[in-house]
Parts: structure tokens; sequence; C-alpha cells
């Protein structure tokens, strides 16, 4: 089933309780910002894991670049395919990250999130 907003923090919880992971809260990513679960980000349908800046929102953690490199190391090269999707956070503007189906690596700014289905 999808997992609501409510029952995110349950997610860290039960892995913590398995003693998956180290800690019952939302993990942080070295690249920065948090690593999140949530269900139909965006016009995505199901559930996802979410690199942003916070563990509840999905607010922009992550400059073009940062996001480029980050699918370069996962051996994907576009922002909207693979099993990586880089698309714009909240409150960034239409095309701040991805413009024309490429990264707008003109824009330094942190507008980016990456969202990875499961």
């Amino acid at each position: 089933g999808l997992i609501h907003t409510s029952e995110a923090p349950q997610v860290w919880h039960h892995l913590f309780q398995a003693k998956l992971i180290e800690t019952d809260i939302a993990p942080t990513a070295r690249i920065g910002g948090y690593i999140s679960v949530l269900s139909n980000p965006r016009s995505y349908s199901g559930n996802y894991l979410v690199l942003s800046k916070s563990p509840t929102s999905l607010n922009a953690g992550l400059t073009p670049h940062q996001a480029m490199l980050f699918k370069t190391k996962a051996g994907e090269s576009k922002p909207d395919s693979g099993i990586y999707i880089v698309t714009e956070g909240d409150g960034s503007v239409s095309g701040s990250c991805v413009k024309g189906g490429d990264y707008n690596l003109a824009n330094k700014s942190a507008s980016c999130i990456i969202l990875m289905a499961f």
C-alpha cells in the first residue's frame, strides 16, 4: 500500500527496530539533505524515497550540478529517466532544475530533488 505522510516516520522506526539502520529518524545523505519516504510525489504514483532539503517536504536541496553528479555516479545521464528521477523541488521556479529535458547548469542555486520508486 501507499505510505501516507503521517506514516513516513514509522518506516525509519521499523527499520531501526529490525536493526537495519542506526537511528529511527530520516537519514541524511552525504551530498546533503535528507532521505524521506513519500507516496505520490508530484505526478508520480507509488512510494518513493526522496532526497530533499527536509525530511517532511519536497523542498529543493540540490543544485542542478549536484543532481547531475549524483545521476552520473549511478550510471544515468538524463534527469527524467532511469531509476532516479530529478525534478524541481517545492518553491523552485519551473525550469530551474531541469530545462528542455536536461539539467539547467546555468542555475547555481538549490532547486532539485531526487526521487526513487520502490
